[in-house]
C-alpha cells in the first residue's frame, strides 16, 4: 500500500510565557517542531491572550514562518485553549505539545505518520521522557501502558496523535466538567470507542517537571467521574462502587464485553482475560456454595472466591 503523505497540526498553548520564565523554553518547542523531518506539518499556536509582552515576542518568533497559525484571545482554561486549537486545524492528525515540551528526535513525527498509515490506525502512543526540575539528575521514562486506562494515565498526552475528526466527532475536551483530566477522559471515550491506536516505539518527546503540562496534573476524583461518565451505559452502579472499581483498577464485566469489539489487540487481549477471571471466581463459588454451604469464606491463592454476606 502506498504511504500517504498526510498534514499533522501540532497545537501548542500558552499563556504569558514570559512571566513564567518559560521563554527559552518555548523557543526550544518552536524549534523541535520546525526541525522535524516530516515537512507537511501545521503549528498552531493558541496563546490566552497573555498581557506581558509574550504575543509581541511569539509574533517576532514565528514572523515569516507560513505553517505556523497563531490567535491571541481570551479563554476558560487550558482545555478551551486546546479545544480551539483542535478547531484551527486543518491536518489529518493532530498532536498537543505544549510551550514548554518539546520533540528531542528530530525524525519522531515523520514515524509517527508512518506508523499511523502503516497500520491505518486512529491514534498512536507512545513512552515521553520526564526531564526534572534539577538538571543535574537523570531523566525518567515514562512508559505507555494502554491497556491499563483505568485509574491512571495510560501515556504522556504529549505522545498522543489522533485523527482530527475523531476528536471532533467525539466532543473533544470535556472542558466544562474537568479542570484538570479532560485529557484523561479523551482517551477514555476513544479507547471505549473501539478505535485502533497503534504503539509507536520511538521516544522522541520530552515533558518538563513542573512546566505548563504538569501544573495540570489530573486529580483521581476526576479520573472516577471520567470512568464513571463514559461506563454508565453499560451499567448502574452507584458513586461508591464506581469508586471501588477505579481503586482496584477493574471494570464491571458488561463493560468488560464491551471492550471486546475494541479495534487494538493489547486491549482486546487484557480484558478477555478479565472475563476469564471473573467467570472462573463465578463458577468457583457456585462449586464451594453446593459443596460447603453459605457460611463459608474461601480464599484460592489469596483470591476470595466466596465470603458470607454480613447480615
Amino acid at each position: 500500500m502506498k504511504m500517504e503523505n498526510p498534514k499533522v497540526s501540532i497545537i501548542s498553548v500558552c499563556y504569558n510565557i514570559l512571566k513564567a520564565g518559560r521563554k527559552a523554553y518555548f523557543k526550544q518547542m518552536l524549534e523541535s517542531v520546525e526541525n522535524q523531518t516530516y515537512k507537511n506539518i501545521e503549528h498552531v499556536i493558541v496563546d490566552g491572550k497573555s498581557n506581558d509582552g509574550s504575543v509581541e515576542y511569539i509574533k517576532k518568533l514565528i514572523k515569516g514562518k507560513k505553517n505556523v497559525k497563531f490567535i491571541s484571545e481570551k479563554d476558560s482554561g487550558i482545555y478551551d485553549a486546546m479545544n480551539k486549537g483542535g478547531d484551527l486545524a486543518s491536518g489529518k492528525y493532530i498532536a498537543f505539545l505544549n510551550s514548554d515540551d518539546f520533540y528531542d528526535d528530530k525524525k519522531g513525527v515523520e514515524e509517527t505518520v508512518k506508523y499511523l498509515e502503516k497500520k491505518q490506525a486512529d491514534y498512536s502512543y507512545g513512552d515521553i521522557k520526564v526531564l526534572p526540575l534539577d538538571a543535574s539528575k537523570k531523566h525518567k521514562v515514562v512508559k505507555a501502558k494502554l491497556a491499563n486506562f483505568i485509574a491512571r494515565m495510560p501515556f504522556g498526552h504529549q505522545s498522543y496523535f489522533l485523527k482530527r475528526d475523531i476528536f471532533i466527532k467525539e466532543g473533544k475536551f470535556d472542558e466544562k466538567t474537568f479542570k484538570s483530566s479532560a485529557d484523561y477522559d479523551l482517551i477514555v471515550r476513544v479507547i471505549l470507542k473501539g478505535y485502533k491506536g497503534v504503539f509507536v516505539p520511538i521516544n522522541f518527546v520530552s515533558f518538563r517537571e513542573g512546566g505548563f503540562s504538569h501544573e495540570n496534573d489530573f486529580s483521581f476524583q476526576e479520573v472516577i467521574l471520567s470512568v464513571k461518565k463514559n461506563c454508565s451505559k453499560y451499567g448502574v452502579y452507584s458513586d461508591s462502587k464506581w469508586e471501588e472499581f477505579v481503586r482496584k483498577k477493574r471494570l464491571p464485566l458488561n463493560v468488560l464485553l464491551k471492550l471486546l469489539v475494541n479495534k487494538d489487540n493489547k486491549i482486546k487481549l487484557k480484558f478477555f482475560f478479565e472475563i476469564i477471571k471473573i467467570y472462573i471466581r463465578k463458577f468457583l463459588k457456585f462449586l464451594f456454595i453446593l459443596n460447603f454451604g453459605k457460611n463459608t469464606h474461601i480464599k484460592i491463592l489469596g483470591i476470595t472466591v466466596y465470603k458470607k454476606r454480613k447480615k
